[in-house]
């Protein structure tokens, strides 16, 4: 039973994780757990306002826990009332729930050019920065990218459109630096044969063979990627040698909240932008030095694997991370 009721896998509160501590907690849609039924109460604690099934979402709208008898509430919003449900009975967000930074994105940038397009109609949006200065017309809201590329999920994770459809194509990454990303991309069949039969990719494989005993790698490794392709493939996309932008080559990576200003000097123009930091396709240096530098980087995972020289190695996962979440580890060895 995976409610707030519990603890996360690290052991950490789930009330204190997804609620106290989660600065968007107030965005997020939560649900009832499944195959459960709770009863809504007043501020009394006495009066049942709603009997509730399974999944039905509500908001939660205090981080403050009330007690009523031997049981802990959450005080929420549900159908514009005011009222209080038992932690045990409210669902633990996932990584494919309701807590997903994506989507969460997604909903306040469409409703900043929504509100936009209810009083000026379909605009000109330009992004800070951009190189090619380019102007995008008639811009009227977003879509969630849910399309696969080889199997895998798109390197867009939601696109900007007009009245034409896709006009930008943007990697979210939630606000806190470089450990947002997890990691830039992998580097088997999935992520493209550009990046899986790449050199410095399958050297690095090989090497990392010599670091494998009895199907468990002994400490991480990794190697810092030289050529500046293989680090635009990774972060924008394995298309990203191609003409025009799309799901697998985007056209910026947005961390943070998108922000979107008017442009004074240009009547129904606005500028985009995010909240902790952008970066335009093809743009390198970022992910050159520092705690963004891309590696390649092998850790110890049960059951994951790699091919090299017509043969299977187990005990590492293998991909490109930015050097923080990697180097910095116990016993990592650059090779």
């Amino acid at each position: 039973m995976a409610t707030l009721s519990g603890k996360t896998t690290s052991g950490q509160s789930a009330w204190d994780k997804y609620v106290v501590k989660n600065p968007k907690s107030g965005d997020i849609e939560f649900i009832i757990e499944h195959k459960m039924e709770a009863t809504m109460v007043d501020t009394s604690g006495k009066n049942v306002l709603f009997t509730l099934k399974e999944k039905t979402p509500f908001k939660i709208t205090s981080n403050t826990l009330k007690t009523i008898g031997t049981s802990k509430f959450a005080k929420v919003k549900y159908k514009n009332k005011d009222g209080y449900i038992p932690l045990n009975r409210i669902r633990k967000p996932t990584n494919t729930d309701v807590l997903k930074e994506e989507a969460i994105a997604l909903d306040k940038l469409d409703g900043l050019i929504k509100d936009i397009v209810s009083k000026v109609g379909p605009f000109e949006l330009v992004i800070k920065g951009d190189p090619k200065n380019k102007v995008y017309k008639n811009i009227i809201g977003t879509r969630n990218v849910t399309e696969k590329v080889l199997g895998r999920e798109a390197k867009s994770d939601f696109n900007i459109v007009g009245t034409n459809g896709d006009q930008i194509y943007i990697s979210h990454k939630k606000a806190g630096g470089a450990e947002a990303f997890q990691q830039y991309g992998g580097v088997s069949k999935q992520a493209g044969t550009k990046i899986q039969t790449h050199n410095e990719v399958e050297n690095f494989l090989r090497k990392t063979t010599n670091f494998i005993e009895n199907g468990r790698l002994q400490n991480p490794v990794y190697s810092i990627i030289l050529d500046k392709k293989l680090i635009n493939m990774a972060v924008y996309g394995h298309d990203y040698d191609s003409p025009n932008f799309g799901i697998d080559n985007v056209t910026i990576i947005g961390q943070g909240d998108a922000i979107i200003k008017p442009v004074k000097t240009h009547e129904n123009r606005f500028e985009l932008d995010f909240s902790h930091h952008m970066v335009h396709n093809g743009v390198v240096s970022d992910f050159e030095s520092g705690d963004y530098q891309a590696v390649l980087g092998a850790t110890f995972r049960a059951g994951r694997g790699f091919d090299i020289d017509g043969k299977r190695y187990l005990g590492a996962r293998i991909g490109i991370y930015p050097a923080k979440l990697i180097v910095n580890r116990s016993g990592a060895t650059e090779i």
